[in-house]
């Protein structure tokens, strides 16, 4: 009895589901343009080498800071836009700018571990050769 009444809730339940929910919703031709901007000023405004510098230098700390804090874009770059593409393109470019930042620093905390067991090693060999 209970096996059947697990079975005609399920089936009530996938019936009642509108197909319709699933549709993705198609994207106007502005929201397309303003994102495509957004991945282009949100790869261009992360500065690499600074990123890279913090990886280094703070490891997980800088990678724990970047995952942490937001990048807005720069307001001057919305003005005269419409509300939809003021929306899309600071989504967009959060997002992009969010893992470009990501991917520099953890390409800095990297290099930092390799270069810190690197010396580490090389101080270790040189006391055992003294020893």
């Amino acid at each position: 009895m209970p096996r059947k009444i697990t079975s005609l809730f399920l089936t009530i339940l996938i019936c009642s589901t509108p197909i319709f929910s699933f549709a993705q919703e198609e994207m106007s031709a502005e929201a397309k343009e303003a994102i495509a901007q957004a991945h282009i000023d949100g790869t261009r405004d992360v500065d690499a080498q600074a990123f890279i510098a913090m990886g280094l230098l703070l490891n997980v700390i800088a990678f724990i800071g970047v995952t942490i804090i937001d990048s807005s874009p720069d307001v001057s770059r919305l003005v005269g836009k419409s509300p939809e593409y003021a929306k899309a393109y600071t989504k967009a470019y959060k997002e992009k700018s969010k893992s470009q930042r990501m991917k520099y620093t953890a390409a800095g905390c990297v290099a930092g571990t390799v270069a810190v067991a690197c010396i580490g090693g090389m101080l270790w060999v040189g006391k055992q050769a003294l020893e």
